[in-house]
């Protein structure tokens, strides 16, 4: 599965798919924000020495796809790129990092979600639908 920032679970770039709903800015905003995200799991792996997986559970989402997400806000920084939910391993390492050091994520101009709703969210559903969880940490 490829956990690109841009790419649903089907694989493809919801930019093209969901043309009409994304705005140039969209764009800038998006590549900010990972850029910013970036530079926290830096820091989480160089105090850590842990590498995060690759991508995002969930970057850019246009209306329709957060209408169909469970549990996104109807007014989510996803719908404008402002929000990127980073893979996580599977004890939320990185989440639980980026709560105790939050003055990392000030300086880098982020907030996060707390991990009981992305962590815990994520082993929750894991074990209802009998598979490996997929956690992340939302950061906006």
């Amino acid at each position: 599965m490829r956990y690109d920032y841009w790419f649903g679970p089907d694989e493809v770039d919801r930019r093209v798919k969901y043309a009409s709903a994304f705005r140039p800015e969209f764009q800038a905003n998006g590549d900010d924000v990972q850029r910013r995200i970036t530079a926290v799991a830096t820091a989480f792996y160089g105090e850590t020495g842990l590498e995060l997986p690759e991508g995002y559970v969930s970057g850019w989402r246009p209306p329709a796809v957060n209408e169909a997400t469970a549990s996104a806000g109807k007014l989510s920084t996803h719908l404008t790129a402002n929000a990127g939910d980073k893979r996580d391993l599977p004890d939320g390492d990185f989440a639980w990092w980026c709560l105790r050091n939050q003055y990392v994520l000030e300086a880098h101009g982020l907030y996060m979600e707390h991990p009981v709703c992305t962590v815990l969210r994520s082993w929750k559903t894991a074990k209802k639908q009998n598979r490996e969880p997929t956690p992340w940490c939302h950061l906006q």
